[in-house]
């Protein structure tokens, strides 16, 4: 589940404009190809210097059945001149199983402050992620908007980001890269398409071990638009035991914003 939260999150594109804008893309989600099961919604608002960010996941169709859940997390901080993120707030909510769980995250003086209610029964993990890891991290949503400014900046498929989730760190790992026509939903046009994998570092326990196991690669890909560094994803997949989750983008609007 966590390295399908990581895929569906890839939704996010990043640009440089002189004013502040906020980027809205709603996706629908289906497995095997054809069944509904449920969705996406993110919005990202920036300027040349500070970036906001928000996203919702949530189970739905036939998947309701079996599994709800429901993801809502927010993000910000600041962007460098070269293009760096720093991130300086996290706060996720994750409701499954009958838990509703909160994480509230941001860095201090050498260390990041993570607070979990409730806290996880089984501790920080075997061997929990060190002062000095989750400081040269990033936490999961700036990780997947660095990734997308990259490749919107760079066109490539090249990259390896660091993540801390205020229990988990994890490296998310950019590679491939071929060029294709897209030609569904709200976008027609070129896209990159990026093969994007997860491996655990640290924090997990025995019974993490699907957590633990590198999946297969899953997939996303990046629009590409002439004359701006701006990649975003239209579409998004992630193997299953049997078959392949995805999210495809229905519908994409860019608005004026405040930070």
């Amino acid at each position: 589940m966590r390295a399908l939260i990581a895929s569906l999150l890839l939704s996010l594109a990043l640009a440089t404009p002189a004013a502040a804008q906020r980027m809205t893309l709603d996706y629908n989600g289906s497995a095997w190809g054809l069944i509904g099961v449920g969705g996406a919604r993110l919005e990202v608002t920036l300027d040349n210097d500070s970036y906001a960010a928000s996203g919702t996941i949530r189970s739905g169709g036939i998947a309701a059945l079996f599994l709800r859940t429901r993801v809502d997390v927010r993000s910000g901080g600041a962007i460098e001149p070269d293009g760096d993120l720093i991130w300086q707030r996290y706060w996720l909510r994750h409701l499954y199983d009958g838990v509703d769980r909160h994480i509230t995250m941001r860095p201090t003086n050498g260390s990041v402050f993570a607070e979990i209610s409730p806290t996880y029964p089984d501790g920080w993990g075997t061997p929990p992620a060190t002062d000095q890891q989750r400081v040269a991290a990033r936490d999961p949503l700036s990780s997947l908007i660095a990734m997308a400014a990259d490749v919107g900046e760079t066109r490539t498929c090249q990259g390896n980001y660091m993540t801390f989730d205020g229990r988990w760190l994890y490296r998310l790992e950019v590679r491939g890269g071929e060029v294709q026509q897209f030609r569904n939903g709200p976008y027609r046009g070129p896209v990159l398409r990026c093969r994007v994998r997860y491996f655990p570092v640290a924090g997990f326990t025995p019974q993490d071990q699907g957590y633990r196991d590198p999946p297969p690669p899953g997939s996303v890909w990046f629009a590409l638009i002439d004359g701006q560094r701006f990649a975003p994803p239209v579409r998004a997949a992630m193997p299953l035991p049997l078959g392949t989750a995805q999210l495809t983008l229905r519908r994409w609007e860019v608005t004026p914003a405040a930070l």
